[in-house]
C-alpha cells in the first residue's frame, strides 16, 4: 500500500504519530515526492502542530519552489494559526499561477479567510467566483448566505440558505439562519418560526445558543429601523 495513503489512515485511527513517523520515512527515502511533504504538512496541521508544519513546508519550498500545492498549504497553515493577512498572501500565489488546478479551493479559502477577518465584500468576491466552479456545493453555498447576512443582504442571504437546506435537509443553521433572513426582510416572528421551529427539531441544544444569538440580531434590527425613521422623518 502507497505509504501516503497509509498515513492517512493511520491519522483517521488516531494514530497520529504513526501516521507522522511513515511520512518522514517516504520523505527520507524519496525526497522529489512533493505529495509527501504536502500530506505530512496537512496531518501536522490538523493535529495543530504549526510549528512542525512550518518547518516541512519551508524545506518543501526550497525543493518545489512556487509549487501550487506547497503555497496552498502555506496558506491553510496561516489560517489555522488565525494569521489570516499572511494567508490571504499565499492563497493570492497561488490564484496568480497559470492553469492552477486550486483555484476553486484557493477561492474557497480566500473567502473563508475574510470572513474570518469580519469583511464579507471582499469574502462574496471569492465565494462566489468558488461556487461558479464548484456548483451546488452546501458550505459555499453556507458561507455565501453569511457574507450576505452580514452586509444587510438578507433577502438574497436567504436564497442561499434555502439552496443549502435543499442539498443538506439537517443542516440546522442553514434553516436557522432561514429564519433570521425572513424576520428581518419581512419584519415577522411569525413568516420565520418555521424556519426557526425545524432547527430546533434538528438539533435542540444548539438552538439554544441559537436563539440567544437571534435576540441580539433582533434588538440590532429595531435600532436601526429607529435611526431609519429619525433620518427619514417618521418622528416629525
Amino acid at each position: 500500500m502507497d505509504r501516503n495513503h497509509r498515513a492517512f489512515q493511520l491519522w483517521e485511527t488516531g494514530k497520529v504519530n504513526e501516521a507522522i513517523a511513515l511520512l518522514f520515512q517516504e520523505i527520507d527515502e524519496t525526497s522529489d515526492n512533493r505529495n509527501s511533504y504536502y500530506n505530512l504538512a496537512t496531518i501536522l496541521i490538523l493535529s495543530r502542530k504549526f510549528e512542525d508544519a512550518e518547518v516541512v513546508l519551508v524545506e518543501a519550498e526550497k525543493k518545489f519552489p512556487q509549487d501550487e500545492m506547497m503555497l496552498y498549504a502555506f496558506g491553510n497553515l496561516y489560517y489555522q494559526k488565525e494569521d489570516y493577512p499572511l494567508a490571504i498572501q499565499y492563497f493570492k500565489k497561488v490564484n496568480q499561477l497559470k492553469h492552477s488546478l486550486l483555484k476553486e479551493e484557493t477561492n474557497r479559502m480566500m473567502g473563508q479567510t475574510y470572513l474570518a477577518m469580519d469583511d464579507p465584500q471582499k469574502a462574496l468576491v471569492y465565494l462566489l467566483q468558488a461556487e461558479s466552479t464548484a456548483g451546488q456545493d452546501p458550505t459555499i453555498l453556507m458561507m455565501i448566505g453569511n457574507a450576505l447576512m452580514q452586509t444587510g443582504f438578507f433577502t438574497e442571504a436567504e436564497r442561499y440558505f434555502e439552496r443549502t437546506t435543499h442539498l443538506s435537509k439537517d443542516n440546522d443553521e442553514a434553516w436557522f439562519k432561514r429564519g433570521v433572513c425572513r424576520f428581518a426582510s419581512e419584519n415577522s416572528l411569525k413568516e420565520a418560526e418555521p424556519y426557526f421551529n425545524k432547527a430546533k427539531t434538528i438539533n435542540p441544544v444548539r438552538f439554544e445558543e441559537q436563539i440567544k444569538q437571534f435576540k441580539q440580531i433582533e434588538k440590532t434590527i429595531r435600532v436601526l429601523e429607529q435611526e431609519d425613521d429619525q433620518y427619514n422623518g417618521k418622528d416629525e
